[in-house]
């Protein structure tokens, strides 16, 4: 905003937020100064204004000039905290870089990857996920080095706009104090929150286009355009995870509380546009899948997913799940979950109540709202998998900021800066030294990358105990690689599908791994086209993977070796075609006869 002063010069100076708002507060500010109790003193909007406008004072006679240097200050001093929270999480994440994927994510990466060299999901690499979160991989696995890191750069990148998106949400709801704390809080915590398994999922994915949606609607004020965009945002969410459809009646509820009279015409007016972009990118994928002739395929494996659903998780009794168990687990998963990152959920649990209810703010009555859906997206679930958590990080972290941000309010009202300050590092500073998660996995992770990056020769203990075992995987993938050729593909019987990228090979089929031929409710043609696709593809490894079993996967309580007895044509398909070569490290090598 351009404003000239008295006189016959004209000085360009900059009006912040904060100066707009010194105006219409202080009305008798006029040349630098204005009256309050009694007492002569400048504005901070007068002080502001002098100091910005003294560089283009020696411009007058070149306002062009002094227009062009002033847009520039003003971009520069809107974005910085933006720039320098980006900044702060892109560092913390570092440690990332070097970390394997697990081996949800090595699906995901080989599924994108085979749909950016232009092949479909379902019909030419499988997984059960919907297709949003592969497209979202295919551009993942872009970039200047190996799959596996390439992915890690591009979730370190994806955090930090995270980060930012919500510190503009922060922003543009409370203040920019509450709105960087929000993105701090976010970023430091995600990045520390066990990232070799919980980063690149699904649910941590879908802060950032959720975070986008919740800002466009912000920004929209009704116009079509944006609230399309919005649904278009909440439509990859949702694919993401269907149920988060329970957030969406739920987006305009601070609109509809500031609101004095038809409420019900404006809550489906929004919906109406909101549906609109959700349903044209339902529509796109759609006719996406359909141009690959996928779209039958994805609609079985979306039937054969929701049974896989009902399976419980880990906490089953031996026999099964039981409605005692899960809701032991209902309770207990978010008790442990929440108590391992105390920093991010005290707050926001605390703070939430309080503005909803005692303060009656309703963005944050919305925002408790949200957490209380999240709850009920994980609860329906029954996994409890702690990665399930990672779309609660929206809720928390902005009620987290803006709880910070009320306590640094009332701490200053009472106490000089200093103090105020030293109370609210010391609290945060005994929050962090009780949140488990969060205090080991920090230098944990920078350990670990100074140690790889100085000492070579432990890289390999590295991956087996960061990695989970990685070191096992690449000794499998390096063995293969070395004897066979870039055009040869493998096929890993088992659930390690990072053996393709160590060992840059393609799958021998369109199923990477098994448990759809362990899973007694999976369709009968998938096991005659796999044993059909395996005798065209003819790989030249079949590599049995040992000792895992996954009841609330397959419903079956078989070790994964063993599941090949009860598959008679993949038995004596590859009792025909293949030889035993070796054992390495967990998994057994069988080479095709040439």
């Amino acid at each position: 905003m351009i404003a000239e002063s008295e006189g016959a010069t004209r000085v360009p100076v900059i009006a912040t937020h904060a100066c707009i708002w010194q105006t219409r507060s202080a009305p008798n500010c006029r040349n630098g100064t204005s009256r309050k109790h009694g007492e002569l003193r400048r504005s901070r909007c007068c002080i502001l204004t002098d100091q910005l406008s003294q560089p283009f004072r020696h411009a007058a006679n070149r306002p062009l000039a002094g227009a062009a240097g002033l847009f520039s200050v003003a971009i520069v001093y809107r974005l910085a905290p933006h720039m320098l929270t980006a900044l702060i999480v892109t560092i913390a994440g570092l440690p990332m870089i070097i970390m394997p994927l697990h081996p949800d994510q090595a699906t995901f990466a080989m599924v994108g990857r085979a749909i950016a060299g232009g092949r479909f999901p379902y019909v030419d690499v499988w997984d059960q996920k919907p297709p949003a979160l592969f497209v979202i991989f295919a551009i993942a696995v872009q970039g200047p080095f190996d799959v596996m890191r390439n992915v890690r750069v591009f979730d370190i990148l994806w955090t930090a706009a995270t980060a930012v998106v919500l510190l503009e949400l922060g922003r543009r709801w409370w203040s920019l104090r509450a709105g960087v704390l929000t993105g701090l809080i976010y970023g430091l915590v995600h990045v520390n929150n066990n990232p070799w398994w919980q980063s690149g999922q699904p649910d941590s994915l879908m802060v950032l286009p959720l975070a986008l949606a919740l800002l466009l609607y912000e920004r929209a004020r009704g116009r079509r355009g944006l609230l399309i965009t919005s649904g278009v945002l909440l439509g990859i969410v949702c694919q993401l995870r269907f149920p988060m459809a329970l957030y969406i009646p739920f987006i305009p509820l601070v609109e509809l509380v500031e609101a004095r009279r038809d409420r019900p015409r404006l809550w489906i007016h929004r919906m109406v546009w909101l549906g609109v972009g959700f349903v044209a990118l339902q529509t796109l994928l759609m006719l996406y899948l359909a141009a690959g002739d996928a779209l039958g395929e994805f609609l079985r494996t979306m039937r054969y997913a929701s049974r896989y659903s009902t399976l419980g998780g880990p906490w089953n009794p031996e026999g099964g799940p039981t409605i005692h168990a899960y809701l032991t687990t209902l309770r207990d998963s978010f008790v442990f979950w929440a108590y391992d990152r105390l920093v991010l959920v005290l707050p926001a649990v605390v703070g939430g109540f309080c503005g909803a209810l005692l303060l009656r703010n309703a963005r944050v009555g919305q925002l408790l709202i949200f957490l209380v859906l999240s709850y009920v997206v994980i609860a329906i679930q029954a996994k409890f998998f702690w990665y399930h958590y990672g779309h609660m990080f929206l809720s928390l972290a902005l009620l987290s900021g803006w709880t910070w941000d009320q306590m640094l309010g009332m701490l200053r009202r009472a106490w000089s800066a200093p103090v105020a300050y030293g109370i609210a590092v010391s609290t945060a500073v005994v929050l962090v030294l009780n949140s488990a998660q969060v205090r080991t996995d920090g230098p944990n992770q920078w350990r670990n990358l100074v140690r790889f990056s100085r000492q070579p020769e432990t890289r390999e203990l590295y991956y087996a105990l960061a990695g989970h075992g990685f070191d096992n995987v690449r000794r499998a993938g390096f063995y293969v690689r070395e004897r066979s050729q870039p055009h040869d593909s493998i096929f890993v019987w088992g659930f390690e599908p990072a053996i393709y990228l160590v060992a840059d090979r393609p799958p021998g089929a369109r199923f990477m791994f098994t448990f759809p031929f362990m899973s007694d409710w999976s369709p009968p043609e998938w096991r005659t086209s796999f044993v059909e696709e395996l005798d065209r593809r003819r790989p030249i490894y079949f590599i049995v993977e040992y000792g895992l079993t996954a009841t609330w996967i397959t419903g079956e309580s078989v070790e994964m070796s063993a599941a090949i007895e009860s598959f008679p044509a993949l038995k004596q398909w590859l009792a025909a075609n293949y030889d035993f070569e070796a054992d390495i490290a967990g998994v057994t090598l069988y080479r095709r006869r040439d």
